[in-house]
């Protein structure tokens, strides 16, 4: 039986084509596509290469790809990897039960742990608004209960004597003698 890079130069000489125009239909350099039919398959790095340069040459010569690469896990000595595994076998439906109530609480845990988290950031902000706010309004509510607050209110603003006169100089009073203005007006 021809081995793999056998084959696949006999369908590229059946089909008149170079090893240049295979390595670049194939993407692949032109001393691999030589090196797979002579049969040198320690020139590539790892046999994923190697199979997956075999897979793009059969693709290309529109041969059988599948039973090419059974073909060099044999010639490698490599045992030939089953064309399906079996399905694994069906859980049991407790287990699965138990997996998805494990699931499904774990979900639940998670959520009523944001839920705590939004409402206790919820009260640490009312808090610190209340704190802020709270004593904006201090500030101003000072002046305006010593003007609502009644006869010690109405006292402070009917004296006139609002204590500016302590800060600043008043100018002195007119003296009054009956006269206005300048002389002779």
């Amino acid at each position: 039986m021809p081995t793999v890079g056998e084959q696949l130069r006999t369908a590229r000489e059946a089909q008149r084509l170079s090893i240049h125009r295979v390595a670049e239909a194939t993407k692949m350099r032109t001393d691999h596509v030589r090196a797979i039919e002579e049969g040198r398959y320690d020139v590539f790095a790892a046999p994923v290469y190697l199979h997956g340069f075999v897979r793009a040459y059969a693709r290309f010569l529109k041969l059988d790809e599948q039973e090419l690469l059974r073909q060099l896990d044999e010639e490698c000595g490599r045992p030939a990897k089953p064309r399906s595994s079996p399905p694994p076998p069906p859980a049991e439906p407790a287990a699965a039960a138990e997996a998805g109530a494990s699931w499904v609480k774990r979900w639940a845990d998670l959520i009523h742990l944001q839920s705590v988290a939004v409402v206790v950031c919820g009260l640490v902000l009312a808090w610190l608004a209340w704190l802020w706010f709270g004593r904006e309004a201090n500030r101003g509510s000072g002046e305006e209960a010593a003007g609502a607050g009644g006869a010690a209110g109405a006292a402070y603003y009917a004296g006139g004597s609002h204590g500016l006169e302590d800060l600043l100089p008043l100018p002195a009073p007119a003296d009054d003698t009956g006269t206005r203005g300048p002389a002779g007006s």
